[in-house]
């Protein structure tokens, strides 16, 4: 979700949920789901360029610590 806070400022947020890639592997990383939060700030320049800074956190169980999210994009 992308709210236009005024000019060419905006804020974001999104929820991203994905299933197990795989199953019985052993390896946490890939036998586990995945559910993440990301939100933050959006600047667009005059020439189309985003600018994004943002947090993103992992809402897994055994992961409580925020993650600094930094982005830089631009459009064509």
């Amino acid at each position: 979700i992308r709210i236009r806070l005024w000019g060419r400022q905006a804020i974001y947020g999104y929820l991203w949920y994905h299933s197990p890639r795989y199953l019985g592997t052993g390896i946490q990383s890939v036998d586990a789901r995945e559910f993440t939060g990301d939100f933050g700030w959006i600047g667009r320049s005059k020439g189309g360029r985003e600018w994004r800074v943002g947090l993103g956190e992992d809402f897994a169980p055994n992961d409580l610590a925020g993650d600094l999210v930094l982005k830089a994009s631009w459009t064509f």
